[in-house]
């Protein structure tokens, strides 16, 4: 799962696709780490499975969408995708190079880093192909 997700990352530029894994403690600058791409991400993610739930159960009353949307964006989701696509891997390949072992160990170790890298590549994915490309990987990988 996430096949799409991935096969995008790889077509991404090499300068986009460091900053998706560049955490602010690894920068001096906080504009150039994830921050803002993860912003951006979390906004496409949840309106690709909103729109995603609200095609697929038009029965549902919007109390039960919302419940099942806030179960599948959860940080604990996004936390598990990424360590289904091997996000955490990419970073210490990516950005932990030359770095402190242990602060990149830490890093891929971390929930809410990893949950991060999948909203932040997300919002990558968007900037670069837009919404309807992006759309149909989130609804797989989620």
């Amino acid at each position: 799962m996430g096949d799409r997700l991935l096969s995008l990352a790889e077509r991404l530029d090499e300068a986009v696709l460091r900053q998706v894994f560049t955490h602010s403690s690894l920068v001096v600058e906080r504009s150039r780490s994830y921050e803002r791409l993860e912003f951006l991400g979390d906004s496409v993610l949840s309106l690709c499975v909103t729109t995603e739930l609200y095609r697929r159960f038009p029965g549902y009353a919007e109390g039960h969408l919302a419940r099942l949307r806030a179960y599948v964006v959860s940080r604990a989701t996004c936390a598990k995708v990424a360590t289904r696509l091997g996000l955490g891997k990419m970073l210490r390949e990516l950005v932990g190079r030359g770095r402190d072992e242990a602060e990149i160990a830490q890093l891929t170790a971390n929930q809410n880093v990893l949950a991060d890298l999948t909203e932040a590549l997300i919002g990558a994915l968007y900037v670069t192909f837009g919404y309807e490309a992006v759309r149909p990987a989130v609804v797989e990988a989620f």
